[in-house]
């Protein structure tokens, strides 16, 4: 066995509850922002959250920062008065 995988192997069978902590918080934040990146068809976002494992980070800053830059620049394009059709 490669001695990565021992590694986490040893992590793993050490520090279950930690081991089970992190997988619940990175599955969490990546499935919302995938959900999210999915919804607003941002197809390269969507791939970069899908493809890039940063423990949270990348997912965190799309959700907290980037889709209200992005939803803040549509409103300042649409111009005032002007809404969403629904």
């Amino acid at each position: 066995m490669p001695q990565d995988i021992e590694g986490l192997q040893k992590f793993v069978e050490t520090y279950p509850k930690i081991f089970a902590i992190a997988l619940i918080w990175i599955v969490m934040w990546k499935g919302w922002a995938l959900w999210q990146a999915g919804g607003r068809r941002d197809k390269w976002w969507f791939v970069a959250i899908l493809v890039i494992n940063t423990l949270g980070l990348l997912e965190i800053i799309y959700l907290l920062f980037v889709i209200p830059w992005l939803d803040q620049k549509e409103k300042l394009a649409k111009g005032p008065g002007e809404e969403d059709p629904q």
